[in-house]
């Protein structure tokens, strides 16, 4: 917790300095929170022979009194780590009530993106013209699917990307997978899982669909995941699996080290977002809570 600074005028003399020392001390002594005696100007000479004389530190000085961004009450909404899923994330963002987007930040903490309800919208409107999953972990595949990888649990960090394709009759050869770079989404379907197999798709995602121990001691390249629901939901989960780094905005971000608060007004003004999302860098200044003289 931060501590209440105890203050006296500006450009101090004794009787400031020390009536600061002295609540200071005793406000810790009733034992309230941490309070700290400080001084918002230059010590005079006079009162440093003062605190000589006794034994005592000047208290620290205070070049500052405005009011920090952070010491504000504003929404606080979740941060995501660049490597969420987009379906985790609209969980998230239908948890929050009166949030319009949430920050994205990187491994270590500092801000890397925007995520907006837009954003995802964009997202899966743009799935509609293409059907080709880009690389995402087997980790992302599991999460999304409520699924479980079956043939060798030390792919689950492994990318996986393809044309996500949905096993037909073997009869409708013009419609079947032909290309190792598929993801082939089947059901109890013996003769699609064979033929996905045989050409080592990057993934095989068996739905509601029985797995033999034949299956499970198969030798393939395939990754192999079994999940609870059926094709048509597995289909469009399996692209929600996208990393929100990869559907953020990272540019054009309005975003500021924990600032002064008078220096801010024109940039809530000019801006049409509703809410401030900010990633704060440590700052070198506490929130000041003064007591003054």
């Amino acid at each position: 917790m931060d501590p209440i600074y105890v203050t006296g005028h500006r450009n101090p003399d004794t009787d400031s300095i020390v009536a600061a020392m002295a609540y200071a001390s005793l406000r810790n002594a009733l034992g309230d929170r941490e309070y700290e005696a400080a001084c918002l100007g230059h010590v005079s000479d006079e009162t440093q022979r003062v605190l000589d004389r006794f034994g005592f530190q000047p208290p620290k000085r205070i070049f500052n009194m405005y009011t920090q961004v952070k010491d504000l009450a504003y929404e606080r909404p979740p941060i995501l780590s660049s490597g969420v899923t987009v379906g985790r994330a609209w969980t998230v963002l239908q948890g929050q009530k009166n949030v319009s987007s949430v920050a994205v930040a990187k491994e270590d903490g500092t801000l890397y993106g925007m995520l907006s309800w837009d954003d995802i919208a964009k997202f899966n409107m743009g799935l509609v013209s293409s059907a080709y999953l880009r690389p995402v972990s087997v980790f992302n595949l599991l999460s999304v699917l409520e699924g479980k990888l079956i043939n060798d649990s030390e792919r689950e960090g492994e990318m996986i990307s393809g044309e996500v394709t949905i096993a037909l009759p073997q009869s409708r050869e013009n419609l079947l997978f032909h290309k190792k770079e598929s993801i082939v989404v089947c059901g109890n379907q013996p003769e699609m899982i064979k033929r996905a197999l045989d050409l080592n798709v990057n993934c095989l995602i068996l739905c509601q669909s029985e797995v033999t121990e034949e299956l499970r001691k198969a030798a393939t390249t395939t990754s192999i995941i079994v999940t609870p629901y059926d094709a048509y939901r597995a289909l469009r989960l399996i692209f929600q699996s996208a990393p929100v780094g990869r559907v953020c905005q990272t540019r054009n971000l309005t975003c500021f080290l924990p600032s002064y608060f008078p220096f801010l007004p024109h940039i809530f003004l000019t801006s049409l977002l509703p809410l401030f999302p900010t990633s704060f860098y440590p700052s070198f200044l506490p929130s000041l809570k003064a007591h003054l003289f």
